[in-house]
Formats: structure tokens, sequence, C-alpha cells
């Protein structure tokens, strides 16, 4: 059995967590800071949290979900103002969704006195911004781990990405919306796969139809899942430069295309981990970043995008010996951040997210549904972190399940 120092010494300045949308990232990032000893703040968006009442909290305030990114900027300087001057010093921020990060990339100019945020200090857009991340990329040697894409910004010039790039792509918003989720048809897709339209002209029709999420687009050539499933590589890096990562596998995910990953495997891949290396480097990373990959139709690997902020699956980190965002609680508060966690070599873990895995079985997308529910309910028995019912909170666990116990009735009776 694998452990880690999980303890760091008088952590007198707490981490403030955002919760927007579901709060398995804002629960997997509560237990690993309490582990190490680090006490934590909480703003949780449109919903009161499960989180209210763990030990380690400090401070909790629920926020409506502002009508303006303004508002909201407020309410989270409001709330971590007082926070900050206590403990004399920035606090280390984790955005668990794309909205409030983007929020305080936009802002970081207002917010640095208060609030230090995990970024790719090379990009203006701190990473978020996929035009600009790729762009990037070409342009300072990266450019073998890019996929074919085109920026377009007006609906009309899908014809001229189609002419380069063929009409087998997917495209993406370049830059996500200030909102708590994002879903671009019904199946809860985050891109638009031209394979889920019986023409180019109704994937045209159906990217002006939403064209209002975002003010460019990119288009780009369709990579290939392998059998294994999509790689990912985990990184986190002080300013000074310290690298601790770790590499997984995406092996479900719901929607299959363009969805969430609900079956994810640890896997030594010093391909990903390399190219997990390279990125961080390049982009002065400071903090904690994901960054998923697909394969191009030569079995190359090509990075999708860059996360800087936890992302839903951080605890297979943490249980694999990899404690990531502990790490980067550390560098983001100038400690010595050496030793802790990391003096053994990975190990293989599984995590599932119970309710998507049966979503995925259901879907009949990974091969006949009886298999698949086979396959769902024996990984139910043995995956070593279930989100949310893993939690060693009890009442974290019981609050879940009348949650989403409240969601299918209210589902099944709106039928």
């Amino acid at each position: 059995m694998h452990s880690f120092d999980h303890r760091y010494p008088d952590p007198t300045v707490p981490a403030l967590l955002l919760s927007a949308g579901s709060e398995v990232v804002s629960v997997s990032l509560a237990e690993e800071l309490a582990a190490c000893g680090v006490p934590f703040a909480l703003i949780s968006f449109g919903q009161n949290s499960v989180l209210a009442g763990v030990p380690e909290l400090v401070a909790y305030e629920r926020v409506e979900w502002p009508a303006s990114s303004q508002s909201a900027l407020a309410a989270i300087l409001r709330f971590a103002s007082p926070l900050a001057e206590r403990a004399g010093s920035a606090l280390p921020v984790f955005a668990t969704d794309d909205a409030t990060l983007r929020l305080l990339l936009e802002h970081r100019s207002v917010v640095e006195h208060v609030l230090r945020i995990p970024r790719a200090t090379a990009l203006r857009s701190g990473g978020l911004d996929k035009a600009e991340f790729f762009d990037f990329l070409r342009a300072n040697g990266l450019a073998d781990l890019c996929p074919r894409s085109v920026t377009i910004r007006h609906p009309r010039e899908l014809r001229e990405a189609f002419d380069e790039l063929g009409t087998d792509v997917v495209i993406k918003p370049t830059l996500k919306p200030f909102r708590a989720q994002l879903a671009l048809d019904t199946s809860g897709r985050k891109l638009l796969a031209a394979s889920a339209y019986a023409s180019p002209a109704e994937l045209s029709a159906a990217l002006t139809a939403n064209w209002s999420f975002s003010d460019a687009w990119l288009v780009q050539e369709r990579l290939q899942t392998p059998p294994e499933g999509e790689a990912v590589a985990w990184v986190a890096r002080s300013k000074h430069g310290q690298i601790r990562q770790i590499s997984a596998v995406e092996r479900w995910k719901h929607p299959r295309v363009g969805g969430t990953g609900c079956w994810l495997e640890t896997r030594v891949d010093p391909e990903i981990d390399l190219a997990g290396r390279r990125l961080a480097e390049a982009l002065g990373l400071e903090g904690l970043a994901e960054f998923p990959f697909l394969k191009d139709s030569s079995g190359a690997w090509r990075v999708l995008e860059c996360n800087p902020r936890a992302w839903l699956q951080v605890a297979l980190a943490r249980i694999a010996g990899r404690p990531l965002a502990a790490f980067t609680w550390a560098t983001l508060c100038d400690r010595e951040a050496n030793g802790n966690g990391f003096s053994q070599p990975p190990v293989q873990r599984t995590w599932i997210s119970a309710e998507l895995l049966l979503l995925a079985a259901a879907s009949g997308n990974y091969g006949s549904r009886s298999s698949s529910f086979g396959t769902a309910l024996g990984l139910l028995k043995r995956a070593d972190y279930t989100a949310m019912h893993s939690s060693p909170w009890g009442f974290v666990q019981r609050a879940w399940v009348r949650r989403v116990g409240g969601k299918l009735v209210r589902r099944t009776v709106g039928q």
C-alpha cells in the first residue's frame, strides 16, 4: 500500500474553493486539502453545498448565479478579502469550472492581491482560449502535439475550413462563455461533431444556432480514440519549475464524443508524461492543469486543450500517490513542496462516477447494454474510488444521494 506524507507545517493560509455545477471536484479537493491539514473556504454558486459542516471549512457562502460577471467578481472579492487580510497573504484559489476560472483570469489584475490563480503564464487567457493555445504551441516548437485545426470568426467561414480539413471535423468554442454549464446539444456534448449530423449543411446550421456561445470557434480534424480510451496528463508546476505529474486513461466517457470521463485508470505512459512536461514548461504553467490527448489518423498523439484548473477526476491522482492539488496549494503559497507525496512511483488506481457510468452503460455506446451494465456493476464493486460515494464524510455522501435522488424524482414526475 502506497502512502504519502500528507501534512504541511503550519498551514495558516486557507485555500479558496469556487464551486459551480456538480460538486464532485469541490469535494475531492476538500478531501485532499483536509488530509494535508490545510483549511479551506468555499463559495457555492447556485445551490447549498454538501460540504457545509466539514470541520476544515473556515468560511462558507452560497451565492446565487449573478446576472453579470462583474457582480460575480464583486461577490468573490467581498468574501475573500477579509480571509486574505487575516492570513496575511493572497489565497490559493481552486476554480472548479471554466466559467469561474475565466472570470478570475480575465480580471486577474483586480484580484491578484487577494487570490493566487493557477494559470499558463505565457498565455493572455491563462490557457482557456483554444485558438490562442494552439497558435502559441505552433509558434514555440510544439506543433508536433497539435491537431490540424482552423479558427473561424463567422459561420460562413466554415466552408473554407471544410476545404482545408475536409468535412469529418469537430467544432468547439474557442472560449467558453460565463455560465455554469455548456451543452451544445441535447446529449450534453460540449462540441459539435460532424458525425452526429446527416450532412455538412446540417452541421453548419447547428453551428449558426449555437454561435452566440463564443466569439470564435475552433474547427478541428476528428481525432481517434484508442481502444483503451482517451489519454490525459495531469501536471502541477511551481513558478520555480518543479513539476509533479501523473498520466491516466479515460476508459469510458458520457457522452462518448465530447462528454465527461466516468471511468478512469492511472497508467504509466512515458510519451504522455513527456508531452505533459513539454506543455507545462513551454506555457509557464503555475499551478495545475489537465492536458487530454487523442490520436490522429497516423497514430500520433495530439493534445486537445489546456484546462488550468482542478478536473473532475482529481481524486484519482491523490489515491495513486500524486496529491497534485496539495502540491499546488503549497507552491502557490511559496512553500517547500519537495517530498510531499511523491517519493513513491504512482500506483494503479481506478476512479468512477457511478451515475455517469450507468448512463454510459445505458447508452449502448460501449457494446450491448447487458454487457455494459455487467461491466459497470463490476466496477461499482471494485473501483478504488467512486466520486462522492467514497467520501470520508458520511453526511456528504448522504446529501449527495438525496440530491441525485431528488433530481431523478423531478425528472420522472416531469415526464
